[in-house]
């Protein structure tokens, strides 16, 4: 099942063809193969030829990793890149389909666009050889316990053969987190197991962690983040709560049981918040008050402000 996400990303922030322009500049493609005599039937929307890119790029793909499992997961949005010869003519096209959709076809005739049209399609044709698609593909190869989450681009030329292949950053997985993986990709409801729509609060922080997500692509810690970001999220799930503070609570649970299995936590102290100077949260610090036998100690666990440990200092209190 091929799906087309639009990645709210930095990377994709170029322009995005919505669906008028995406009328426009099939219709100008199309126009100008037939200036060169060449028969194009049926007419094919610019979602069958985005699907014909995509399935190409997924046939590279197979071709290139065949000794490993390939999974599909998703592509960006297109985006087309014209020679400027083609803006003109976008904008005459764009005046036609008004006409068209008003009904106002007697106006169109008497206006002199096609005539203008015709003028401008002999430069455009000659550029032709410029238009490219770009567009993002996300995809996981897996092997034996572990999974590679890629992300890539691919362009396309305008006879839909690709041109340029970059590979663009990836990361691992264990294979027993493909399913909240797919959660964290797709934004889906995760707290719960339950078939919900996902609630704001959760696309808050799936929101807050892809950010941070971007700024470590290509950087040798994306794949401890990613899998700590995994790691959270299957606790949400289990105690049905992405509040730090509960999350931070069992985290810090799990710590002191590191130190000892025996240890009996008398409190966990109040989560604080720790700010630079300019207001912004940087970490958070808990204090847990414990015991083991006839011994009390207190463990101050400093995390970062995704809740990932900065450092854990335990001393002894007289009990």
């Amino acid at each position: 099942m091929q799906n087309t996400f639009d990645f709210s990303t930095k990377r994709q922030s170029a322009v995005k063809l919505n669906s008028i322009h995406f009328f426009i500049v099939i219709v100008t493609f199309l126009s100008i193969l037939s200036s060169c005599g060449i028969k194009y039937n049926p007419v094919e929307t610019f979602e069958g030829q985005d699907k014909k890119r995509h399935e190409k790029a997924e046939t590279y793909v197979k071709s290139k990793y065949p000794n490993k499992e390939y999974s599909s997961l998703a592509f960006g949005t297109t985006i087309v890149y014209k020679p400027a010869s083609f803006n003109t003519l976008d904008s005459l096209y764009a005046v036609k389909k008004e006409y068209i959709d008003n009904d106002e076809l007697r106006e169109l005739k008497m206006s002199g666009v096609e005539e203008m049209i015709e003028a401008y399609r002999p430069k455009a044709q000659k550029d032709l050889d410029q238009v490219e698609y770009e567009f993002e593909h996300i995809y996981y190869l897996a092997k034996n316990d572990s999974i590679e989450v890629n992300h890539d681009f691919f362009v396309f030329n305008y006879k839909d053969s690709i041109i340029n292949y970059t590979p663009f950053y990836n990361y691992s997985i264990p294979a027993n987190k493909k399913e909240i993986h797919n959660s964290y990709l797709f934004e889906f409801h995760f707290t719960t197991d339950r078939d919900l729509y996902i609630s704001q609060r959760e696309k808050d922080f799936l929101s807050y962690f892809k950010a941070r997500e971007e700024e470590l692509i290509r950087e040798p810690e994306l794949d401890s983040f990613i899998n700590h970001t995994l790691k959270l999220m299957t606790l949400a799930n289990r105690i049905n709560s992405i509040d730090f503070k509960l999350l931070s609570q069992h985290i810090s649970l799990s710590f002191i049981k590191k130190i000892s299995n025996d240890a009996i936590v008398e409190s966990f102290g109040t989560l604080i918040a720790l700010e630079d100077s300019y207001n912004n949260v940087i970490g958070y610090e808990r204090t847990i008050k414990w015991s083991e036998k006839d011994k009390v100690y207190e463990t101050t666990i400093t995390f970062n402000q995704y809740l990932e440990l900065d450092n854990m200092k335990t001393i002894t209190k007289e009990s």
